[in-house]
């Protein structure tokens, strides 16, 4: 038995007037990831001429209309048809629970932060009127905990950058720790944004992380493994974001001690 609400799903009804008219309806195509220490919701988005967008169904309001029939053409994966839900402006998102996330060339699943803070996946941005349902309506992208009542974290977006022939490790098990500074011990470590590379593949991951800061002055991280644990003492999310004086390197700014902090959202190679 879970411990959240998704607030859409409870709003959301298979009951509802349709528009009078021809009318295009967004799919609103979601999963509740429970993989790692907390609870999120990942959105799917279709690339279209490098822009992201929801799937589209268009209703006709002079034809019987089967929702649940149409969407077995468009959504290649088990899925739970929650009903329909309008945001502010009275637009409305066919609800739909999908069972198993993939992604593609032209498919993503998309984290809220991604929407709300970055506007894009990779170099793929969002199209406005998703940003603006998302920041504009809390509920859409809210779980609640059913014991305290309050909201749950929302995971940020961190990425990898691993050899092509490094793939099938990190897709079969997400990360691995690394003894990347000589000041340290192995810790999982992530970039926190992607910097102009070629020829190289780029793991993008959904990560909790807390909110300690460390400065630092030289040109790589200096901190050994007693002042880590120091930093990180009584700290829930035991991450340590590196913030770096100088930024003439792709040094990686993110270092995680828990594996289960995190998980890979998807793999992208960087060829140009």
């Amino acid at each position: 038995m879970n411990n959240y609400i998704y607030v859409a799903e409870e709003n959301a009804s298979k009951l509802f007037n349709l528009p009078p008219e021809n009318y295009e309806l967004n799919i609103l195509c979601y999963s509740i990831n429970e993989d790692i220490m907390e609870p999120f919701l990942l959105f799917m988005v279709e690339k279209n001429n490098n822009f992201l967008n929801f799937p589209k169904l268009l209703l006709n309001s002079n034809e019987d209309f089967d929702i649940e029939n149409n969407l077995e053409r468009i959504i290649p994966t088990e899925f739970i048809y929650k009903g329909v839900i309008s945001d502010k402006n009275n637009n409305y998102y066919i609800l739909v629970n999908v069972q198993k996330t993939f992604s593609n060339c032209q498919n993503y699943f998309t984290l809220v932060t991604e929407i709300i803070n970055y506007k894009k996946i990779y170099n793929y941005s969002f199209a406005q009127e998703i940003t603006n349902l998302f920041i504009n309506n809390p509920s859409f992208y809210l779980l609640i905990n059913k014991t305290t009542k309050y909201s749950y974290k929302l995971p940020d977006v961190v990425y990898k950058y691993i050899n092509p022939d490094e793939m099938n490790y990190y897709l079969n098990f997400g990360n691995k720790k690394e003894k990347f500074y000589e000041s340290c011990d192995e810790y999982f470590f992530f970039n926190r944004a992607i910097n102009n590379l070629r020829h190289v593949t780029i793991v993008r991951y959904a990560l909790f992380s807390g909110n300690k800061i460390y400065f630092e002055d030289d040109d790589e991280f200096m901190l050994n493994d007693y002042e880590i644990n120091e930093l990180l003492k009584n700290d829930k999310y035991k991450t340590i974001t590196i913030s770096y004086s100088t930024q003439n390197h792709n040094f990686p700014d993110m270092l995680v001690v828990n594996y289960n902090n995190f998980i890979a959202l998807s793999i992208n190679d960087i060829c140009e």
